[in-house]
Parts: C-alpha cells; sequence; structure tokens
C-alpha cells in the first residue's frame, strides 16, 4: 500500500508514523515509499526549525545512527499534532488481498520482506549471466577441441605439465587402456543451471560425457570405470594448464569420495567463481542392473592380488552396493538433471530450494563427511511434489516449512523413501525394493529409476541431525518472533556452540587398527571391497553405534564432524582420504548425562552376559534402593564438577576397551573451564568435604538457610508473624561466583583479636582475615494498618524489629545475632546471614514529595526505586533464578563463569552482575537456534557468542521468564524500544518485571565498555575455538588472563592483603592462604570479621578521589594489581581556576592547568600504604600534551 507522507509537521510525527506503518508496508512499495519519505524531509528540512537531537538515518530500519543539530535560534513551541494528523488513502481491494496474501503465504509481513532481500542478495553475488555464458562457451568449444589420443595403458600414462591424476590407485595394476576423445555432449548443471545457487562464491557446475570409445565391455570392475574417468579429468586438466581462459586449475573430492575426483576451473575474469568441472560415461553404454546393490562388482583376487590371508570364494559374492552407487550417480547424472529441470519449474519452488540449502549451510549440514547436499536437498523438495506435501503455487516460505515437516515426519533410515513407482525391472523386483536398499545402506532415498540410492553416502548420525535441526527450526517458526528469520538463515552454527562435549581422535594412522579391532577378518575384507581406502565410511559409523550403545541414554545425538577437504593443486598428488582431525560431537540427554552409574539388566536377565561383555571387569552386580539385583558399572565421583568428567571417562574406558585406542590419542573437551571455579587443595583440610567446583557448597548453604527460615517462622514474640523470607544473594540462586564455605572461624593474633565471642580486627595488624560475605534476605510480616506514615518513624520501627529478632533469635535459639538499624545479622552453621525487614508502604511514602502549596504528589525517585528492587523485584526474580536451575542444573554454574570471567576481563562492577545472570537466563530460556546447554561450559561459549554477535543499538533482549510476557507485551516492548530508543541504555534487557529493559542496565554498561566487552568476548572465543577444536591439551585459563599491555599504569598489590586470593586465577604454592576445617557447632566458637575487603576499599577510593583523571579496573577475585588508564579529556589543558588547582599543574604556557601525574600517583601510593606494593608506570602507552 503507497502511503502519502503529507501534513507531518514535526520530526517526532513522522518517526511515530513511520515506525506505526512498518508492519503494513509491503516490499513492492517500498522503495517508492522511502524515496517519498526522503524528499518529504528535506522539504521539512528546509522550512522548519530542527530539534537538537534528531534520530535520523538513510535507512529507515536502522535506529543507531544519531545526528545532533545545533539550531542558534530558539526554538518554536510544538504545534498541536492531534490537529494536523496525516491523511492516508484508503487502501485498495488489491492492497488488502496483498496484505493479506503476506501474512498466509510468509507468516507475516517482515518475514516476506526479509526473504525477498536475500533472494534479491543471493543474486547480486551471481555472475552475470550473458558474460559468464560467452565464457563458458569459449571453454566448451576449447573442451570440443582438444585433439584425440592413442591407446595407452592406464598403469603406464604420464601427463604433460606434470599434472598428476587425481586417483589413488591401490591397487596398482588395473587392466584395460586409456584412450582421449573430446566430449561427445557438455551440459550444464546443478544448482547454476536450475536457478537454485545459494553462495556467495558461485560455483558453475559443467559435466562432460566421456564418449562410448574411451570405454570397454569390463569398465564397470575393478575400480577401472573411476580411473578412466579421472584419467579424462586429468588430460583435460594437462590441456588447460597454459590456456588464457583460466587462471588456476585444482581437483577436489566429490562427496568427500576419494574414487570422485573433480576438476576445479577458476576462470580468469571472474572473481570467486569457480567452475566444476564433473565427467559421466556416454548414454547407455552401461547397463544399470550390472550396478543394483546386491552385485559384485570389485573383485577380491584383484583387489587382495596375491594374499593368502584371503577367502576369495566367499568373497566373489560380496556385495559392494557403495561401489555401485558410486558408479551409478555418473551414469544417471544427465536423467536426474533433467528430473530435476522439469519437475522444479516455478521461481517460488526454486527460492524454496535456496532458503533450505541455506538453513543447511549455516547448520553444517552440507559440508564434510556423511553430508546431505544440494542436490539431494533439491531431490527432495521434487519428492515432496510428487507427493503433493507442496504445491507449485506455495511461497517460498511455504516450501521450506513443509520441507523441515518432511524431514521430522519422513524416516530415511528405518522406512526409506522413494521416487520410484515401480520397479523397472520384473525380475529385479526384489533387489530394488526399499528393504533390500535398507540391508545395504544406512539412509535410503531412491531416485526416479529405482536403481540409484542418492543417499549412499549420507551417515545415519547425518539424518537424525537433520531431524533435529528442523524441529528446532519448526520451534522457531512457530514462535512467530522477529528474529526467526536471523536464526534460521543468518546465525552460523559452529560445533563449540552446539555440542556439550566434542571427542577428537589423534592420529588416521590407527584408524586402519581400529577397524580391524571392531570387525572381524572376513567382514573387514568385504568392507574393504565396498569402501577401496576409505576407511573413514567404514570406520566411524561403528564407533558411533558403539559410542551409543555404551553412553546409552546419556546422549540424544551424536555427530562425526570431518570438514570437506581443501582443493590441491592438479600438479599435486591426491591426499590420503583419511587424514585430517576427525570429531565426534555430543548432545547430551539433560536428565541421566551426568549420572555416574550405569545399570544394566537383572541378574537373572539373558542380556546381562552382553553387559558384562561390553563392559568386562568393570561391571560388577548392585544392589539398589528398589530392591533389584542389577549388573553395572560405577564410576567414583563425589562433586558435581566429577560428575560432568564422568562422560569423558565412560568415552575414554569404550574406545580403549573396544577399538584399543591409546588414551594419548583420545581428547574429550567438554568440561575445562570448570577450573576457573576450582579453589586450591591446600586451603582445605584433609576431613573437609570435596569442595569441586562449589555447586554443593552452595547445597550447603541452603540447606543452612533453609533451617534459619524454619527458626525464624517459630520465633515467639514478634508483634507480628513472618510472611514470607526469601534470599536475594547470589548464593540463594545458585550463582555466587565462589559461595561462602561452612568453616570454623578461628582467631589469627596478627590480625586479629576475639571481643566477648566476636572476631574484631586489629589497628596495626599484618594481613588479613578471610573473607566473609553476609547472605542477603529479606523478611516480609504480615499486614498491618499500624505502620506509621512518616518515613523516618517507619524506619525506627523497623529498627526494632531487627533488634527484637536478634534478641529472640540469640534466646530462642542459642545463635549469635547482631542488630542494625537497617538489618540483623545471625551467624549459623559458619555462614553470616543478614536479613532485612520490609515493608511495603516505605516505598510509598518514599515516591511522596511534597509541593510548594502543601500538597502531595507521587514521584518516582531513585531512593524509593532502589527499595523496590531490593525488597519486592529481586526476591521475586531471585525465586526465578533458583526455579531455572532447578530445572536446569548448569545455570547457576554458567553464571559463575559468565561472571568470573567479567570480572577477570577487568570489568566486574561495569556491568552489573544480575544484568549477566538474565543474559545467561537467556540462553536457557530462550537456547535457539540451539538446543537448551546441558554443560556449563557450552553455555558459557554461547554467553560469549551472545556478547559478540547481538545488535544492541537496534534490538532489545526479551527474556521472557515464567512465559509471562504475552504476544501483546512482546509487540509493545518492540515498540516502545524503537520510539525511545535514544533515551533508552545501550544494552536493553527486557523482562516481565522491566518491559522497559533498563533496570540493571541503565548506567552500566556504557556504550565504550560495552564494546570493549565484546571485542575482549571475540578473542576470547578465537582462543577456546583453537583449543577446543584440536585435539591438543592448552592452558584453558589464557582467557581468564587480560592482556596488560593497553593500561596506562599498573598498581601491584600485596598478595598477603588480597582477602580473597583463594578464587586468583592463578594461586602459586608460595602464597599463605589460611587452612579452612569444616564447621563444627562448639560453644565457644566465633563470629567473624563480615564483608572486611581492604583491596576494595582501596579501590573505591580511587575512583572516589581520582575519577575525574582515570578509569581504575580490578579482578575482584583474587587480583593482586589494579588496572589505570588516564581519561584523555582529563589531560586538555583548562584555564586557571582556584577550584581546579587540586591535583593540577601549571601548563608549559604557563596560564593552563594540566593534571601533576607525579602527585597523583604519590597520593595513590600513600592511600594505599601498607596494600600496594609498587605502581608500575608504562609511559609508552599515554604522554602529557
Amino acid at each position: 500500500m503507497v502511503m502519502k507522507a503529507e501534513d507531518w509537521d514535526d520530526v517526532e510525527t513522522i518517526k511515530h508514523e513511520i515506525m506505526k506503518q512498518l508492519k503494513n508496508l509491503t516490499s513492492e512499495d517500498f522503495q517508492g515509499y522511502l524515496e517519498q519519505l526522503k524528499q518529504r524531509w528535506n522539504k521539512f528540512y528546509n522550512q522548519k526549525k530542527m530539534p537538537e537531537k534528531v534520530m535520523l538515518s538513510s535507512n529507515v530500519f536502522d535506529d543507531s545512527d544519531f545526528v545532533t543539530v545545533q539550531n542558534k535560534s530558539k526554538r518554536k513551541k510544538k504545534t498541536d499534532v492531534s490537529s494536523k494528523r496525516r491523511k492516508l488513502n484508503a487502501p485498495t481491494a488489491e492492497e488488502l488481498n496483498e496484505l493479506r496474501e503476506a501474512e498466509t503465504l510468509f507468516q507475516s509481513n517482515l518475514l516476506k520482506m526479509e526473504i525477498e532481500e536475500l533472494m534479491k542478495e543471493l543474486k547480486e553475488h551471481m555472475p552475470e549471466k550473458e558474460k559468464i555464458n560467452l565464457w563458458l562457451q569459449s571453454f566448451k568449444d576449447f573442451l570440443r577441441n582438444i585433439p584425440d589420443t592413442s591407446p595407452v595403458s592406464i598403469e603406464d600414462l604420464i601427463l604433460e605439465n606434470d599434472v598428476k591424476i587425481p586417483i589413488i590407485q591401490v591397487p596398482k595394476n588395473t587392466k584395460g587402456n586409456f584412450k582421449f576423445v573430446p566430449p561427445s555432449n557438455i551440459k550444464d548443471i546443478g544448482s547454476f543451471a536450475l536457478g537454485t545457487m545459494c553462495s556467495s562464491e558461485p560455483v558453475i557446475d559443467v559435466a562432460v560425457e566421456i564418449p562410448k570409445t574411451c570405454w570397454s565391455g569390463m569398465d564397470f570392475l575393478n575400480h577401472r570405470y573411476h580411473r578412466k574417468r579421472a584419467l579424462y579429468l586429468a588430460y583435460i586438466a594437462s590441456s588447460l594448464l597454459e590456456n588464457d581462459l583460466i587462471s588456476d586449475l585444482q581437483y577436489s573430492y566429490q562427496n568427500e569420495n576419494y574414487l570422485k575426483p573433480v576438476l576445479l576451473v577458476i576462470p580468469k575474469d571472474f572473481k570467486n567463481v569457480k567452475v566444476c568441472l564433473t565427467a559421466y560415461p556416454s548414454t547407455n553404454y552401461f547397463k544399470l542392473s550390472r550396478f543394483v546393490p546386491s552385485k559384485n562388482n570389485v573383485r577380491s583376487s584383484w583387489y587382495f592380488e596375491n594374499s593368502e590371508d584371503v577367502d576369495h570364494s566367499a568373497l566373489e559374492s560380496s556385495a559392494t552396493p557403495h561401489y555401485n552407487a558410486s558408479a551409478l550417480s555418473d551414469i544417471l547424472l544427465p536423467d536426474l538433471n533433467d528430473y530435476l529441470k522439469e519437475k522444479l519449474h516455478t521461481q517460488t519452488l526454486k527460492d524454496g530450494i535456496i532458503l533450505l540449502k541455506l538453513w543447511c549451510i549455516q547448520r553444517g549440514l552440507c559440508d564434510g563427511f556423511g553430508r546431505l547436499n544440494g542436490f539431494i536437498l533439491s531431490m527432495f523438495v521434487a519428492y515432496l511434489l510428487k507427493k503433493q506435501k507442496i504445491t507449485p503455487l506455495m511461497s517460498a516460505y511455504q516450501v521450506f516449512r513443509s520441507a523441515l515437516l518432511g524431514f521430522q515426519n519422513e524416516n530415511w533410515y528405518e522406512q526409506g523413501i522413494t521416487l520410484c513407482d515401480e520397479a523397472a525391472s520384473a525380475d529385479l523386483q526384489k533387489e530394488l525394493d526399499l528393504e533390500t536398499f535398507k540391508t545395504h545402506y544406512k539412509v535410503v532415498f531412491v531416485d526416479a529409476s529405482g536403481y540409484f540410492n542418492m543417499c549412499y553416502y549420507v551417515t545415519k548420525q547425518t539424518f537424525l541431525m537433520v531431524q533435529h535441526e528442523a524441529k528446532l527450526g519448526l520451534k522457531i517458526l512457530a514462535k512467530e518472533s522477529p528474529e526467526s528469520f536471523s536464526l534460521l538463515f543468518m546465525n552460523k552454527i559452529t560445533v563449540n556452540r552446539k555440542y556439550e562435549y566434542l571427542l577428537h581422535l589423534k592420529g588416521p594412522k590407527k584408524f586402519k587398527k581400529y577397524l580391524q579391532k571392531l570387525l572381524s577378518k572376513d567382514i573387514l575384507q568385504k568392507e574393504k571391497l565396498d569402501f577401496g581406502e576409505n576407511i573413514m565410511a567404514s570406520l566411524f559409523p561403528k564407533v558411533c553405534d558403539v559410542l551409543k550403545k555404551g553412553l546409552n541414554n546419556r546422549i540424544s545425538l551424536i555427530d562425526v564432524i570431518k570438514p570437506s577437504r581443501t582443493p590441491w593443486s592438479v600438479t599435486d598428488s591426491p591426499p590420503n582420504p583419511n587424514q585430517g582431525q576427525v570429531s565426534l560431537g555430543f548432545l547430551l540427554n539433560p536428565e541421566v548425562s551426568f549420572n555416574n552409574i550405569e545399570k544394566g539388566p537383572v541378574a537373572d536377565d539373558p542380556k546381562s552376559k552382553e553387559f558384562r561383555d561390553f563392559w568386562g571387569e568393570r561391571s560388577e552386580l548392585r544392589r539398589f534402593q528398589d530392591g533389584t539385583i542389577r549388573e553395572a558399572v560405577y564410576w567414583p565421583a563425589a562433586t558435581a564438577a566429577e560428575r560432568r568428567k564422568v562422560f569423558s571417562c565412560i568415552v575414554t574406558d569404550i574406545l580403549t576397551r573396544h577399538i584399543k585406542a591409546d588414551q594419548s590419542h583420545i581428547v574429550v573437551n567438554g568440561s575445562e573451564v570448570d577450573c576457573i571455579l576450582e579453589v586450591p587443595d591446600m586451603i582445605l583440610s584433609s576431613d573437609f568435604p570435596p569442595y569441586g567446583t562449589g555447586e554443593e557448597a552452595h547445597m550447603v548453604v541452603m540447606q543452612s538457610f533453609n533451617a534459619l527460615c524454619k527458626q525464624l517462622r517459630n520465633l515467639n514474640g514478634l508483634p507480628l508473624l513472618i510472611a514470607s523470607i526469601q534470599g536475594v544473594s547470589p548464593s540463594f540462586r545458585f550463582s555466587e561466583v565462589f559461595p561462602p564455605l561452612s568453616v570454623i572461624h578461628e582467631n589469627d593474633p596478627k590480625t586479629t583479636y576475639v571481643d566477648g565471642h566476636v572476631l574484631k580486627l586489629h589497628e596495626g595488624g599484618v594481613g588479613v582475615p578471610p573473607y566473609t560475605p553476609a547472605l542477603e534476605a529479606i523478611i516480609t510480616l504480615e499486614g498491618s494498618g499500624k505502620w506509621p506514615d512518616d518515613v523516618e518513624a517507619l524506619k525506627r520501627i523497623k529498627a526494632e524489629f531487627h533488634m527484637e529478632i536478634a534478641k529472640l533469635v540469640t534466646s530462642q535459639f542459642s545463635l549469635m545475632a547482631i542488630p542494625f538499624i537497617t538489618h540483623t545479622d545471625i551467624f549459623k552453621d559458619g555462614f553470616v546471614f543478614r536479613v532485612e525487614v520490609a515493608c511495603h508502604k516505605e516505598i510509598f511514602l518514599l515516591k511522596q514529595v511534597k509541593m510548594a502549596d502543601g500538597t502531595l504528589k507521587i514521584q518516582e525517585n531513585q531512593q524509593s526505586r532502589n527499595l523496590e528492587i531490593l525488597t519486592e523485584i529481586l526476591p521475586k526474580l531471585n525465586s526465578i533464578l533458583h526455579g531455572l536451575h532447578q530445572q536446569h542444573n548448569t545455570f547457576g554454574t554458567a553464571c559463575r563463569l559468565a561472571k568470573r570471567w567479567i570480572s577477570a576481563q577487568l570489568k566486574h562492577g561495569l556491568m552489573h552482575d544480575t544484568a549477566i545472570e538474565l543474559l545467561v537466563a537467556s540462553l536457557y530460556i530462550h537456547p535457539e537456534p540451539y538446543s537448551c546447554p546441558c554443560s556449563p561450559q557450552v553455555a558459557f561459549i554461547r554467553f560469549l557468542n551472545l556478547l559478540v554477535t547481538y545488535d544492541w543499538a537496534t534490538a532489545p533482549l526479551i527474556i521472557n521468564l515464567n512465559n509471562e510476557l504475552k504476544k501483546e507485551d512482546i509487540e509493545e516492548i518492540y515498540s516502545t524500544f524503537t520510539s525511545q530508543r535514544s533515551t533508552l541504555p545501550p544494552m536493553v534487557i527486557a523482562t516481565p518485571y522491566d518491559k522497559r529493559g533498563s533496570m540493571w542496565t541503565k548506567n552500566r554498561p556504557v556504550a565504550l565498555i560495552l564494546k570493549r566487552i565484546a571485542i575482549l568476548a571475540e578473542a576470547s572465543l578465537k582462543t577456546l575455538d583453537s583449543i577446543l577444536n584440536k585435539s591438543l591439551i592448552s592452558d584453558i585459563k589464557a582467557i581468564f588472563r587480560p592482556p596488560l599491555e593497553s593500561y596506562d599504569v599498573i598498581i601491584h598489590l600485596k598478595r598477603s592483603e588480597v582477602p580473597r586470593l583463594r578464587c586468583a586465577v592463578d594461586v602459586y604454592t608460595s602464597d599463605k592462604l589460611p587452612v579452612y576445617e569444616p564447621y563444627k557447632q562448639d560453644r565457644n566458637e566465633l563470629y567473624p570479621v563480615v564483608e572486611y575487603d581492604p583491596v576494595q576499599m582501596y579501590f573505591e577510593e580511587l575512583r572516589e578521589n581520582f575519577g575525574e583523571f582515570a578509569f581504575f579496573l580490578h579482578d575482584m577475585y583474587g587480583g593482586d594489581f589494579i588496572a589505570v588508564v588516564w581519561k584523555r579529556s582529563a589531560f586538555i589543558p583548562k584555564e586557571f581556576k582556584v577550584s581546579a588547582v587540586n591535583y593540577r599543574t601549571l601548563y608549559t604556557d604557563g596560564i593552563r592547568l594540566i593534571p601533576d601525574v607525579e602527585r597523583i600517583l604519590e597520593d595513590m601510593q600513600i592511600l594505599g600504604s601498607g596494600i600496594v606494593k609498587k605502581i608500575v608506570k608504562q609511559t609508552e602507552n599515554w604522554q602529557i600534551p
């Protein structure tokens, strides 16, 4: 619908109307509307006075550009917008139909526009058809004019220009002669010819037909067909090498099959364009019946030559289905291509295939060993068309969605699917039915001829992963979110963010030994006949089967990851198909993945013997709580951290037991970053419970807190009953980086002394006591109308409650309690719980403002807002996040890893801890495009990725806690964000309790810090990827050590004065740390020094005293230095003023002032006396103007 921008009188009206109408704007009218809008804007700019701050962009979707216009004249009073509303033409019936069609065919107008823009962008990457067709014609003419050669033995053929034959010739001896004759036909095939190309680097497929005169009657046997085909391509490469049409020639493997090389031709005049030249035999030369799956076309007498350890009579009848299919894929190539051209005749079908390809490419489902390809995806759309699951009238979106439904519902590995209506030959009906195909192949998709399984090389693991991704894709579409398009087509899925655990197998030379261990001699020989030198294709499906059997329901999916081989020069020998790193990715079942016991059958079950044979001496009989006696395998694990390592132990045990893999050749990645949450063993006494990574310590805190809550509710003597007690500290939601320990607090005479039962600090003490945090909780009392109407009086009543609670807790439960005006500290089980009485009325009273005329006005202020967050919002949020951890028991640990990384990068305090927890929560509540994380490490990696990739300038992060936000609420959040973006903070996190999204990010992080955090996260991700993607053991703590070169001054602290030194990234044996004893109730127990951290106090004093000159950065978890960055603006010479003399000195001109760096540093040293070890000036980073 074309909309006129008439009668718009001010900027705010224009902006409001743009955003209001975007949803109903069709793509056809978009450009015209935009031009009209620009003209109206220019007219408005010339006629009206601009406001001081205007959001202006050439693209109406981009609200990140802010232009400030200084207006020297006075602003005129804004005209009444409501009196001059813009006039809209009534939509025509045709326009209304277009809107309805967009909703029906594309789910939404926005999605329709995004898909159309995508198609337009993809077409821009395509080479100009006229130019490329001219080049192709010249290329084809050259191929047709290559001179014939006389016959020569295959074994004796040597090519000119040092061109190598792109096939591994094992065995070497091959009967037959090779004669080159120019191709009898040259066909344009593949996605370029079909119009379904989906790549920024186009690959144009061209197939040459090898004439009949090049073949002999028995070439289907013993790799002769494949070797002649490779020789044919090699001869063409030799002829092309010095041709002016090309800039380079390379070989590559088709579908990672070493018997199927292709020639990659890089044209001279086209950037990023490749021509993939393949070859197929002359039509009808080979009988299709020779290649049915049950036939043998590789003779054992030829392949094993003179080996005496082979029973040739038994192997002669052994089927070679994969070898046969590899030949059929060429023989049927022109027919298959013609079939697709006939069926896929509408543009919407082609666009749907492009979307499907892009979806697969972004998920790594079309690259590497055993993967799908564009041809199979196109054939599947043709299959759905044949089965009437889609129609040519459908939109591209509907075709794509139907394909996902098809993947989800069609079972290619158990039933199989086919395009063939009936067997081509009655004699071969049994050999060509789906049951026969299923016995020979893992995944079955038969072509229209009925002879060829188009998925002959696709692994079962790949198809299961396709089904898994299809289910996730349908869930994304069902949510109808504005991010659906980017989640499906723009976000690249990487293995480190997708899989909870990755197994890397070193040493491809060992693969043959592994296969010999897995298979008997007879079966191994049959596999060799079928797969030849491609040991991977035979080995890894069987390794997956063994791992699946051992891991049982611990995993939901397993995947083999081996990227496609890089093309090689035509003058180089072909690479071994088994070389390169092979990895296996595991998606875990969250319910049982970390169990440290594997239950087997009951003792008298016949299957128990199979279980014992599989696990060997590890299997033992155990009695369980339900009374059954079962075979079981047990892995010792006392903590959650150890249970996460059990998975690696199981995988290692299975591989060493069943394929005799050396442990040094097995690397399982999945819990490496856990080490950053560990504490040194030397601080815990021998009888202290295992700490692990702190999950058990959190449980102890919760148990103690629940017991205290029960005691507080049972208090007798309070004027009002306690209605609820809700914790607000991170420990109560399992997200405290280093939770407090239940320990005995002892007196150190050098640091503290005892006053009654309370430890107090010596004035001139040496060292610091261990840091003891206060665990905060909010007490809500039953309702009462007797609370005073004065804020100060109400605070005094609360103070009386705190004193009374302390008194009653001491008298009734013998707990030490110290009352304060604002709270009461209670000592229990070695912890200090800080309880505060909350009264809702206090928030209301704080909002009251007395006007000049004596009336009261309700106005929100910072004090009331802070109290509301502490006493009302935070308890609710704590409860929800606690529940999220109960649902996903890795959530808390993932939050701790994220907060530890932020602090280690010296950004603690520059981003609110609660904001970090909400970011991590979003990964569990809205995990798309991944499944929900089942390990802390993968959640942490996704957290870093979120920091790097999320576009905070253009979209809020909406976290739908408890699904409380409805569709209308989400639309309102987006609308508010768009209309008020200039007034919102750089990071907007919207929740049901904060729809504006600024509660936790209003003042921090600022835009500069947010950008810096994203840069650090990107660097950490690269380091993690380099470590986790390789079968090497590296120091994972490198991502938690910040680079110090960019800082101007480093204040080094005495490690003995750092109270949280046990939490440091690096703890040394020379560090003097206290040894903790587990808590035991004692009459003489001591109340500890609470929340005493001199380093943090010094850090805050630096910010307070010198904040106008520098930024101060510190790792609060055991950091032994403070980094200083001078503010460049502070070093600009200023006019002399008495008020500005402090910490400044005269500039060289003797008139203006600049900061006195030496004096500032000297005072920093004095201020940190006893804490500061030395101050290092890195003057190469800065200089005084």
